[in-house]
């Protein structure tokens, strides 16, 4: 907060006044200019959690040799483009899922077994929680290289946010059971989907940062 200078207070006062009006009208000149301020919506947050996942993603593939994307640390983990192909995989065995908790009766009374955001979040992205992919979701090698990989992203990912885009559903008031973990309402489901890609992009990290891993490949 300013001081005023005693010996100097009568000008100060109104050299203040006048910048204070002077302030006032460039604010609301600005205000005018300025678009309103989006409303944080849980449609809005799921779709920011799915396009920074895709950035991610992206950012983690593109410009990729066949080496690099078949390099695995050992023969028992798999390489960058099985991991994307899994990623891939599962996020279209959702999508009919998720399409089904959309296109359920809306609740306004929330099942006993729903869970937090967090714990959704979290239980995805932490890696030290180990998790077997089912028999379908395992990679069988159909990418080798990083445009095919990233056409097959892009169009399940489309495929997702036109669910949550469209969508005129309240998506906290439609559920969908997730057994390991409880019920998962609509933006839960989202933000499981964006989640699971996420721990997945960080497991490519993993072998991009493997001693072994092929970083000068043209």
């Amino acid at each position: 907060m300013n001081k005023n200078i005693r010996t100097l207070l009568a000008l100060f006062v109104v050299v203040s006044l006048a910048g204070c009006a002077e302030r006032a009208d460039m604010d609301v000149a600005q205000q005018e200019d300025q678009a309103p301020v989006a409303e944080v919506t849980d449609k809005s947050m799921a779709i920011s959690a799915l396009e920074e996942n895709a950035e991610s993603f992206h950012a983690m593939v593109d410009g990729l040799s066949p080496e690099q994307l078949a390099f695995r640390e050992s023969p028992d983990r798999w390489s960058i483009a099985e991991v994307a192909e899994h990623i891939v995989t599962v996020e279209g065995m959702l999508n009919p899922m998720v399409a089904g908790v959309l296109e359920s009766e809306p609740s306004t009374v929330a099942p006993d077994s729903t869970v937090t955001d967090e714990a959704v979040i979290g239980t995805m992205k932490d890696r030290t929680n180990k998790m077997t992919a089912p028999p379908e979701a395992v990679p069988t090698g159909k990418y080798t290289s990083a445009d095919e990989i990233l056409a097959a992203f892009d169009s399940v990912r489309d495929m997702t946010l036109g669910m949550v885009e469209t969508t005129s559903v309240d998506l906290r008031t439609v559920y969908g059971e997730y057994p390991p973990m409880g019920t998962l309402d609509g933006a839960q489901w989202l933000l499981f989907i964006a989640s699971h890609s996420d721990r997945h992009v960080a497991q490519m990290q993993q072998v991009k940062d493997d001693a072994n891993y092929p970083r000068d490949v043209m």
